[in-house]
């Protein structure tokens, strides 16, 4: 018998002090394992695709359950039971009224006479010779170094507004010698010719709008529009003088069909381009 009650006493001091103790211990352990297993888990929702079953698209779709509907009675009884929404004293509040329409603004004097007035009407332009249709400006002219584009300005409007494609298809400017490139206007007046490269140097230019050319508007040009523009020829930069040690430069060429040979000093030299 005082074996059995020690072995008892026993037990109560293990599952009072020990016992607590080593669950303790584990529910920390478990915590720690599971902090480090959610540390690598990435946040947020997973979603995995994978390969479709055979067959699935016959799969039996479940039945919705049956139900019988609520009379007025029943759904009366069941919002009976939902707790009544009390009022608070701060829940009403005043319309919100502006505080009244502005005034209608005031009307000055009314002054009898005509806007604009005869006087400030301008004359028609009778004259017809202020719109025929002339060349306004014209680039580049004379000598130049360089001339990358050329271009002509008129006093009237050439073409419609449209797409520069058919605009294009209307250059009344005659240019030579002939380049390549193209045309294209800028607004409705002013002409340009690109070039694909450049004008050529050492070579003067004859650019030429001939007259009877019209404008969009009916005006015609009376007289030809002449120009010329020269681009410059290559120049001597400097002619490298030989050593006094050295024997001249001398070059021989072929044997001509008489027999005889012709000795001439060359000279060499760099052209120069802007």
């Amino acid at each position: 018998m005082k074996k059995l009650t020690t072995w008892i006493l026993l037990l109560a001091v293990y599952l009072g002090y020990i016992a607590p103790a080593s669950l303790i211990a584990n529910g920390q352990t478990i915590g720690k394992a599971m902090e480090q297993k959610m540390k690598d888990t990435p946040e947020g929702l997973k979603f995995r695709l994978s390969e479709g079953v055979e067959g699935a698209e016959q799969r039996v779709k479940q039945p919705l359950a049956s139900t019988d509907p609520l009379s007025e009675g029943d759904a009366k009884d069941l919002l009976k039971r939902i707790p009544e929404i009390k009022p608070e004293t701060d829940d009403q509040t005043a319309f919100a009224k502006r505080i009244g329409t502005l005034p209608a603004p005031k009307t000055g004097n009314k002054i009898p006479v005509k806007f604009p007035s005869d006087e400030q009407r301008a004359v028609p332009n009778a004259n017809g010779g202020a719109n025929k249709l002339q060349v306004v400006r014209y680039s580049p002219e004379g000598e130049i170094p360089l001339a990358p584009d050329l271009s002509v300005t008129f006093s009237q409007p050439m073409v419609a507004v449209s797409s520069q494609e058919e605009a294009a298809k209307y250059a009344p400017v005659e240019l030579s010698p002939q380049v390549e490139g193209r045309w294209r206007w800028l607004g409705t007046k002013t002409l340009m010719f690109d070039t694909t490269k450049r004008f050529p140097m050492a070579t003067k230019f004859t650019a030429r709008v001939p007259a009877g050319t019209k404008s969009a508007t009916g005006q015609v040009l009376e007289k030809d529009v002449v120009w010329t523009f020269t681009t410059p020829p290559p120049k001597v930069a400097r002619l490298p003088l030989a050593p006094a040690s050295l024997p001249p430069l001398v070059e021989t060429p072929r044997t001509p069909r008489r027999g005889r040979i012709r000795e001439s000093k060359a000279v060499s030299f760099r052209s120069r381009t802007a």
